[in-house]
């Protein structure tokens, strides 16, 4: 059980790095399109408004692909059988994310194969 609760840590931590990373972004491209609404040009609007639209197209995606692995180490936390399907899930999407997530989807995969890992959850 000891390996899924540090399991449980490593997807909380990787799921707050894509939320924290995805609210920068968006930060950064809505600061970037307000620099062309300031300059009172009639284009600079329509860039701008393509900056801002841009920024909250990606913090919205990047909020919505991080949920799934926060949710997972919550349920990982607790012991949940559930949540070992959402991680074995996510983990199979990751291995394809060289070389982090193939080493995070890696060991999840591995720590959920574990007969005693899987009788721990409930």
């Amino acid at each position: 059980m000891n390996e899924v609760k540090n399991l449980s840590v490593i997807w909380a931590v990787f799921g707050g790095f894509q939320l924290v990373a995805g609210l920068a972004f968006g930060v950064m491209f809505g600061l970037f399109g307000f620099v062309p609404l300031l300059s009172g040009d009639k284009d600079g609007a329509m860039i701008g408004g393509i900056f801002i639209g841009l920024a909250t197209v990606f913090a919205l995606m990047f909020l919505v692909m991080s949920l799934p692995g926060l949710i997972a180490a919550w349920g990982l936390s607790q012991g949940k059988k559930w949540a070992a399907v959402v991680a074995a899930l996510l983990s199979l999407f990751l291995l394809f994310n060289f070389p982090l997530g193939t080493l995070i989807g890696g060991y999840t995969l591995y720590v959920l194969s574990k007969k005693e890992n899987q009788d721990a959850l409930v």
